[in-house]
């Protein structure tokens, strides 16, 4: 493109010709002027005789086809208007045909300039000029777009398309408009937090239209638009409108999540977590295993990406089964002294009660028969009604046979019980009175039975059924949540089943495990170390036994547990069913009740 040149033709016997240019141009009437002049070089110092000559700028500008005399220098000169299309643009045609020293033409040259683009069409820009920021910034902010015009009589009408809709900015604009982009154009980008638009820029001169030219940009939704969201919490067992609060172990904690997303998002995401278990819902329930204070976490999290998050601290009232921490039954006299051939039982017991905020109900009760009797009868110790740590005591009379003697302790939730014998009254010796029957050191209260109340030293071997006994059963019970079984070789078997909330997290190979879990005391202390037997009933793989820190090592305590799974999970619930086997240590009293 060019706004000058020349153009020369061939030369004869060293005549030629050439046209120099140079033009102005008019933005409003988009149209160039171009100058011309058209001269001879070459050649002698003489003339040389010419015809035909023709001269075109633009269009024929100039012609001649009589003879004459040409000498070197200027032939003519003069200037043509050229009209631009409605984009600006035009071409320029020169052309020379010179007949030298003949009558056709030997002299000829031609050529086409483009001359530069006359601006019409504005080139909109935004926020700055001429050159745009693509970038605009969020939606809902205030941005400047810029029309660039090239000739004060330019105006303009500028609309925006942005996903599929079309949004007004504004017309018979001169050099800018301010546009606030409404926030409604988030409605279009709902998985999004970035879009693409283009504004168009119509410019007319007056009146008329002369072209249109766009500009594209991006903006973003603001941070601030973020999905809405809350949450109510409560007890699904209704144990939170009695006591005051939730119960540990008892209740079942509801979270509710309610959520929305805005400007045409749409929730994706729920999570919820709770003393380390997870929910994924609009609504999840989690176990209330653990007391104190526990924190409620909620997060949800729309179809652009968004989240937001609220936490509440809940404290959680402490709980447990009811426990029978002593229990005695023997047989005293009518002034409550010890005797063992007294008329009464006397029952001492110490057991304790969870209050939860001193509204549970706390009832203890004694229940006793005689061993040859089918049901018992039942007495509730009002005067214990809601204490929650009793020790205390119960008479009541008895024949001289032996009995079945039950305390039981009752709470709003659970019920836990411990028999004992009541011994027979002390005979040297007595014989049942309904048939065979012998007993030493007790009544005689079973048909054709040995009976013998007495701690029995045998010197000989004991035969059952013609089979020699090698060992046999002297105490059985419950100590200290142990279920327990005590030989005379001084061998025992215990049995407990105790719950545990573990996290599984810890990477090994294919599976997860859990940390070591705390060892538990034995009722009493063994000999030597005891065999150990662990099975756990849960959803895992396998449960371990370690021996660090004095764990199966010992004989007062158990090992240390491990569990594994195939996938990772915190608070999974695991029961354990634990196995001991092994000899009692010597001087251990032998009722471990």
């Amino acid at each position: 493109m060019a706004l000058s040149g020349w153009l020369a033709t061939n030369d004869y016997d060293g005549r030629y010709y050439r046209v120099d240019w140079s033009a102005t141009q008019d933005i409003e009437s988009n149209t160039s002027t171009v100058y011309w002049e058209l001269n001879a070089y070459g050649g002698n110092s003489g003339w040389y005789a010419e015809r035909t000559l023709k001269l075109w700028v633009g269009g024929l500008v100039h012609e001649k086809y009589d003879r004459v005399e040409r000498y070197k220098g200027k032939i003519a000169s003069g200037y043509v208007t050229i009209n631009h299309d409605n984009e600006g643009n035009a071409s320029l045609y020169l052309g020379i045909s010179v007949a030298v020293r003949n009558s056709t033409i030997n002299c000829t040259g031609e050529y086409t300039y483009w001359l530069d683009t006359i601006a019409r069409c504005s080139q909109p820009s935004c926020v700055t000029w001429p050159d745009t920021t693509r970038n605009i910034g969020d939606i809902g902010s205030t941005i400047t777009v810029h029309m660039n015009r090239k000739s004060d009589t330019f105006l303009h009408y500028c609309y925006c398309h942005w996903g599929g809709r079309r949004f007004e900015i504004g017309g018979n604009i001169a050099d800018n408009v301010s546009w606030t982009l409404p926030m409604d154009m988030c409605n279009d980008i709902p998985c999004n937090t970035t879009g693409s638009g283009t504004i168009y820029c119509d410019t007319y001169q007056n009146g008329t239209f002369i072209g249109q030219k766009t500009v594209a940009f991006t903006a973003s939704v603001p941070a601030s638009v973020e999905p809405t969201m809350s949450f109510n919490y409560s007890d699904e067992t209704k144990n939170y409108e009695k006591y005051g609060g939730f119960v540990q172990a008892v209740s079942k904690l509801k979270v509710d999540i309610v959520a929305a997303g805005v400007y045409g998002s749409s929730i994706i995401e729920y999570y919820n977590t709770y003393d380390g278990a997870c929910g994924y819902q609009s609504a999840n329930s989690f176990d209330m295993l653990n007391l104190g204070s526990q924190q409620i976490f909620v997060s949800v999290t729309d179809s652009r990406g968004r989240s937001v998050s609220s936490s509440v601290d809940i404290n959680v009232i402490p709980y447990s089964k009811p426990v029978i921490n002593e229990l005695k039954v023997y047989r005293v006299d009518d002034s409550g002294e010890p005797y063992s051939s007294g008329n009464n039982f006397k029952v001492d017991f110490t057991g304790s009660v969870s209050p939860i905020n001193n509204k549970n109900t706390a009832t203890y009760k004694v229940k006793y028969k005689k061993k040859t009797e089918a049901s018992y009868q039942e007495i509730v110790l009002s005067t214990f009604n809601n204490n929650y740590d009793v020790t205390g005591s119960y008479t009541f009379p008895a024949d001289t046979v032996s009995y079945d003697v039950v305390f039981e302790i009752v709470d709003d939730f659970n019920t836990v019980s411990q028999q004992m014998a009541g011994t027979a009254v002390k005979k040297f010796m007595s014989w049942f009175k309904k048939g065979m029957g012998i007993a030493f050191g007790k009544v005689a209260e079973l048909a054709n039975t040995l009976e013998v109340d007495w701690e029995t030293r045998l010197n000989k071997q004991v035969y059952i059924k013609n089979e020699p006994l090698a060992d046999y059963i002297i105490d059985q019970g419950n100590k200290d949540g142990w279920d327990y079984t005590l030989y005379h070789s001084n061998h025992v078997t215990l049995r407990r089943i105790e719950t545990m909330k573990c996290d599984i997290n810890q990477s090994w190979g294919q599976l997860f495990y859990s940390y070591a879990i705390s060892n538990l005391n034995y009722p009493f202390e063994f000999e030597v170390i005891p065999h150990e037997f662990v099975i756990v009933r849960s959803d895992v793989f396998a449960v371990g036994v370690y021996s660090e820190g004095g764990g199966s090592n010992s004989t007062t305590t158990t090992g240390k547990y491990s569990v594994f799974r195939a996938d990772a999970q915190n608070g999974v619930n695991c029961t354990f069913d634990i196995y001991v086997e092994g000899v009692k240590k010597a001087g251990e009293t032998k009722n471990a009740n």
